[in-house]
């Protein structure tokens, strides 16, 4: 007969209560970036991806605001290097604009986020491989990332504000530009004063 061994258990650190529910929000942020990075493009489709947003953002917070802009509002704008992308599908594409306004100091500068979020990426389909393409519809992983940690800083209600549009944090009046290539931007901000359509440079570390 084989000798029963004793087992004993304790815990480990001194988190309390409210370390747990914090941990328990982090897990919950990150599960949401997962879900909407691992659902299939065919159900994560623009329009979906947008309503699942409004939903976790609206129940985190009442500081928060969500626009979800349409196909109409985007050709208004003249975005068509966005449009040119939706073009491939049979879903209409969204611009998704979130704000989350933590802060007491509604003057305080917002930190901004930008995603991609190209939910299926069929770029150059015709020269892709196959094996790997189911992998794009993690294409829009940046989108999920940002969405996830904006609704997770509504939930902590954080101090800040947050505003997930690159359109808000510059304005109409200039384009952001992002490069790492000194050659390419000293091209374009040539050719931004010599035709009055002005950009700035957006920041972006080394190994980009």
């Amino acid at each position: 007969q084989k000798k029963k061994m004793a087992v004993s258990a304790k815990l480990y650190g001194s988190g309390d209560q409210e370390a747990w529910q914090k941990g328990v929000l982090f897990a919950s942020g990150q599960n949401l970036a997962r879900q909407l990075m691992e659902t299939p493009a065919n159900e994560m489709t623009p329009t979906r991806f947008a309503e699942i947003i409004e939903k976790n953002l609206k129940s985190a917070s009442s500081k928060t605001e969500v626009h979800i802009r349409p196909k109409s509002w985007i050709e208004e704008q003249a975005m068509g290097s966005f449009l040119s992308v939706a073009k491939g599908s049979d879903e209409p594409p969204v611009f998704l604009e979130i704000h989350y306004k933590g802060s007491p100091n509604a003057n305080e500068p917002p930190l901004v986020f930008v995603g991609k979020g190209i939910t299926f990426d069929s770029g150059g389909i015709s020269i892709k491989a196959s094996a790997n393409m189911d992998l794009m519809r993690a294409d829009m992983g940046g989108a999920a990332t940002i969405c996830s940690a904006i609704v997770s800083a509504a939930k902590l209600n954080l101090p800040i504000n947050i505003i997930g549009a690159m359109d808000v944090a510059l304005g109409s009046g200039a384009t952001g530009v992002f490069t790492n290539s000194s050659w390419l931007w000293n091209k374009l901000f040539e050719a931004s004063i010599e035709t009055g359509d002005r950009v700035w440079r957006m920041p972006l570390f080394e190994h980009y």
